[in-house]
């Protein structure tokens, strides 16, 4: 048929069209965001420095804890825990440690609950996580106990 186009050659030809148009067509301007672009870029390049504010929003000091770097692993578990007991075997805190506990401490009781524990500088690995350790030489683990407070 002389006059018949296929609907496929109108879309196309439809659709250059608007392509064509559209490259040459101005696009609208977004006055308010550019405006608002403006301004928060005024606004930062106002603001001072980080290194010339006054007060910081939080404070950036980080103590250690009184305690032999060695057993620091050791008080941030057990301090981080929620439980009043936590009981640990000989194989985890060396897991926790990252080497072998001394032979005293698989031997004998007072290397965990010794009366002269200021001594041992093991101990303030549990003491200032506010525990106290039972050890169970046999079953070889030791249960760090806090303190319950009595409300009555």
């Amino acid at each position: 048929m002389p006059g018949y186009r296929s609907s496929m050659s109108i879309d196309r030809r439809d659709s250059e069209e608007r392509q064509a148009r559209s490259s040459y067509e101005p696009q609208p301007q977004m006055s308010g965001w550019t405006a608002l672009l403006g301004s928060v870029r005024t606004w930062w390049r106002g603001a001072p420095p980080a290194s010339a504010r006054r007060n910081p929003v939080f404070s950036l000091e980080w103590s250690l804890p009184p305690v032999p770097a060695e057993y620091v692993s050791l008080y941030t578990y057990l301090e981080h825990r929620y439980a009043s007991i936590v009981v640990l075997t000989f194989e985890q805190m060396e897991a926790l440690l990252g080497f072998a506990l001394p032979a005293s401490a698989c031997t004998e009781p007072d290397w965990w609950t010794g009366a002269a524990l200021q001594a041992h500088r093991q101990s303030a690995a549990w003491t200032e996580a506010g525990r106290t350790a039972s050890p169970n030489l046999s079953a070889r683990t030791v249960t760090f106990e806090r303190p319950v407070a009595d409300f009555t």
